[in-house]
């Protein structure tokens, strides 16, 4: 598949969910999973933010935890936890149960976001959390490099609704199998904006509408 648009060419980074630190117990009891923000280091813990859906409050967790190869403050992970302690309000002590990075993109604008072609996304849930658009999903994949985005027409990003385009792309490689896949793009560029309302969310026929308040 051709497409005008420049998408980010990913190595396979479609992640799965490991255990963080060495000869950990697992546990099955109830843990938590959550899109988040690694913030960095406070009080000697690994610090994460999230909000669980559209403008909840700020919740920050900490945890004492070995993060991933590369991971500097500002990516965005997938983090099972379990609480141990509430510290204050909207602030947790946790043990980190198992975490992975997962696709960061900023919203990107061009000339025809409807009519960029793209491969199959299998949704799995799509919800929207402060300022990011977040993707559980499958797609098709190659075992090679390939495209993600998720654009707005730039002609049309002033307006009160904005239709957003989400377009994977296999790069022309032959699928071999369904993986899973985890982003988060951040829309904050658009979503700030006075004159945003509202944004459809397209992927595929599928459609999402996520309204401010």
């Amino acid at each position: 598949m051709r497409t005008a648009v420049r998408l980010l060419a990913v190595i396979l980074l479609l992640p799965m969910l490991w255990a963080c630190g060495k000869d950990e117990e697992f546990d099955y009891g109830d843990f938590l999973t959550e899109f988040v923000t690694y913030e960095g280091q406070e009080e000697g813990y690994a610090c994460f933010t999230f909000r669980s859906r559209d403008d909840a409050p700020e919740q920050t967790l900490l945890g004492a935890v070995e993060l991933p190869d590369g991971v500097e403050p500002g990516a965005r992970l997938v983090l099972r936890y379990t609480v141990l302690q509430e510290l204050e309000p909207g602030k947790k002590l946790i043990r980190v149960d198992g975490c992975s990075t997962i696709i960061l993109m900023s919203l990107g604008l061009t000339a025809n976001a409807a009519g960029q072609p793209s491969d199959e996304i299998t949704v799995e849930s799509l919800w929207r959390s402060g300022d990011y658009i977040n993707l559980s999903g499958w797609v098709p994949y190659s075992g090679q490099k390939f495209g993600l985005a998720l654009l707005a027409d730039k002609e049309k990003a002033g307006e009160e609704t904005v239709d957003l385009y989400m377009v994977y792309d296999l790069l022309e490689h032959e699928p071999m199998f369904e993986r899973r896949i985890y982003a988060s793009f951040d829309i904050s560029s658009l979503w700030q904006r006075e004159s945003c309302r509202r944004v459809i969310v397209h992927v595929g026929e599928e459609e999402f509408v996520f309204e401010k308040k």
